[in-house]
């Protein structure tokens, strides 16, 4: 996709078939974030055509709500993407390949966090912030995806507000906010 410079910041759905991958850009049309890297864990029917290819030119965090695995499925087919750095909730793992994609993460260079804060719990970043959901009990199986983690994006309709909250220099400042010292975690 080729976008000009100097277009309002957008986030986009991308059709993976069962599961989920959203990506942020910047107003320069560059991915500086992907909300889970999805793709169909068992249902084959669901599988999207043709097969989904993220673009990893400016090194976006990767943010996972939870972890089950049609939620990150996608490294497993485009291994570019466990060289990343990766945020997820500290929450019960599940399946043997959540812990497994993890392990290949780190195995390739790639950074894995855990975010240990409790429900209510807020990082903030430029282009809006994450918030840790209040599920009852974030170590079993069946409530990873009520205590996971919410994305709110600020994507203004003016074009210099917008620019201001994503500006041309914001997609390493938002990754490296994120990374760092994790933004205004605990807020």
């Amino acid at each position: 996709m080729v976008i000009a410079g100097g277009q309002q910041p957008f986030v986009a759905v991308f059709d993976v078939g069962q599961g989920g991958c959203n990506a942020l850009h910047d107003n320069q049309g560059r991915v500086i974030a992907y909300y889970d890297v999805g793709f169909p864990e068992k249902n084959v029917g669901s599988w999207p055509v043709p097969d989904t290819r993220l673009c990893l030119c400016h090194d976006p965090l990767i943010i996972l709500s939870h972890f089950d695995l049609d939620h990150m499925q996608l490294a497993r087919y485009q291994h570019d993407l466990y060289r990343r750095r990766w945020l997820a909730p500290q929450q019960h793992m599940g399946a043997g390949q959540v812990r497994e994609t993890i392990a290949r993460v780190l195995h390739h260079g790639g950074e894995f966090h855990l975010w240990v804060a409790g429900g209510g719990s807020q990082m903030h970043f430029p282009w809006g912030f994450l918030e840790r959901c209040q599920g009852n009990n974030a170590y079993r199986e069946g409530e990873k995806n009520n205590s996971g983690v919410a994305m709110y994006v600020c994507v203004d309709d003016n074009p210099a507000a917008a620019a201001a909250v994503l500006g041309a220099a914001a997609a390493p400042a938002a990754n490296a906010a994120g990374v760092a010292g994790w933004g205004d975690a605990g807020r």
